[in-house]
């Protein structure tokens, strides 16, 4: 859904000069300017829900940050921001003796949020089983081909048992899933919960942008 810019300026209460201004300092994307044609010539559109929370996250935050700083937290997006070795050294949900493990399995040493988020989620199956080293490395050796995939953290993650044989499925929120009754379900969890309790925790120490709830 998309936004009219000035239906935007007026549900914000922010002027024409701010917009722009955050423009050019990079606060707001440029892609996030869509040109499209109307009855009295072109007007610009925004992806909805995106405009609208950068304008909120940036007017919570411009009182406490320089602008400088301000386009440092909010760019590049959470999405695509990196975080190496001694970043993951700073999350407690992730076990320190299963780094290493993970740097190797995923076979790099720098990864995205939803990466963190999965490590963190193995990290507690393991601890929640009492699972070994290497059992939950071959579970995060066997996810890995599909992690790289995902675009973001809507997802549930299941963990199954068949056996004496655990593996994991991770699955859309919204599809409903028909399992051989053979299969015992051990855990699910939702990647974006983990995601949002992360976030929070650790909010000053990363600059997350945690979305207020509607």
């Amino acid at each position: 859904m998309y936004i009219s810019k000035k239906e935007l300026l007026k549900q914000t209460g922010i002027s024409y000069g701010q917009l722009y201004r955050w423009k050019r300092e990079g606060l707001i994307p440029e892609e996030w300017f869509i040109k499209r044609s109307s009855p009295t010539g072109q007007e610009t559109f925004f992806p909805q829900e995106q405009i609208l929370q950068r304008v909120r996250d940036i007017l919570r935050l411009k009182d406490q940050y320089s602008l400088d700083e301000l386009a440092k937290i909010l760019s590049p997006e959470i999405s695509n921001r990196l975080f190496e070795e001694e970043d993951l050294e700073v999350f407690e949900e992730i076990e320190i003796d299963l780094i290493a493990g993970f740097m190797d399995a995923y076979e790099k040493d720098r990864f995205n949020f939803l990466e963190i988020v999965i490590m963190a989620t193995l990290s507690e199956i393991r601890r929640r089983f009492a699972m070994s080293e290497t059992e939950i490395l071959e579970l995060a050796e066997g996810i890995f081909p599909y992690v790289k995939e995902l675009e973001h953290d809507g997802y549930l993650l299941h963990l199954y048992q068949v056996n004496d044989a655990k593996f994991l499925m991770i699955a859309k929120n919204d599809i409903k899933l028909y399992v051989d009754t053979h299969i015992e379900e051990l855990y699910k969890v939702s990647l974006m919960e983990i995601s949002k309790k992360m976030k929070l925790k650790y909010q000053e120490q990363f600059h997350f942008i945690v979305k207020e709830e509607q």
